[in-house]
């Protein structure tokens, strides 16, 4: 597979799951201060990251960051939740942008959401795109045409049961492949696999409440 495209995100992050951003023609400083990127700690280099997530359990919000052919991504974690519960801090400098968003908690299927210009343009979970997406959207019709979606499959139990058929799910990398060409979304794969990217820590060192987060004695600073 190559070290390129967008499809490779499917065998290569799936293991524990991901939570990845991109935004269209932004840097890597920027998408740090979108994420709300701890000011002390600022940009970290992939050594200092990587060794400040060594003890890995109950850390900060964080997020690798990268740029690559027009987008900045991020891939987050931690275990915090800052971010995903009081997004309003940042919100001011999403408006208008172009970014998309990709969940997998290995779980449930991936949700996948694409904004263009601060305005929903595609969204898709499980076989299925949202309702709010207009009917006619290039990339939907695409996906009808090349792989199936929105038809169904004989239940392999009951095949001559229409009553019981399913709907068909595309397979998933299929589906980010369309993607990566109907939205110009390529990642360097073996960049993000070998963790060679910038981090920053977006969680508060201490909550509205006054309360310090503790979760922050829980990784190596530099």
């Amino acid at each position: 597979m190559s070290d390129e495209g967008f499809e490779w995100i499917q065998q290569d992050l799936t293991s524990w799951g991901f939570y990845l951003e991109m935004v269209k023609g932004v840097s890597v400083e920027e998408l740090a201060a979108m994420r709300g990127a701890d000011p002390c700690l600022g940009i970290m280099s992939c050594d200092v990251f990587n060794t400040a997530l060594e003890r890995s359990s109950n850390v900060p919000d964080w997020a690798r960051l990268g740029e690559h052919a027009g987008w900045a991504f991020a891939l987050c974690g931690g275990d915090d939740g800052f971010y995903m519960q009081h997004p309003d801090h940042v919100k001011h400098l999403w408006e208008g942008r172009t970014w998309l968003t990709v969940m997998d908690t290995t779980m449930d299927p991936p949700v996948i959401d694409v904004i263009v210009d601060g305005k929903l343009d595609w969204s898709y979970f499980d076989g299925e795109v949202h309702q709010a997406v207009r009917a006619d959207h290039p990339l939907t019709q695409r996906m009808i045409a090349e792989i199936g979606l929105g038809s169904v499959a004989p239940n392999p139990d009951s095949p001559d049961e229409p009553d019981k058929w399913r709907l068909h799910v595309p397979d998933i990398q299929d589906v980010y492949r369309l993607m990566g060409e109907h939205y110009g979304l390529s990642l360097p794969r073996s960049t993000i696999v070998g963790e060679e990217l910038v981090g920053v820590f977006t969680s508060p060192r201490v909550y509205a409440s006054g309360e310090p987060n503790t979760r922050y004695d829980n990784i190596r600073l530099p």
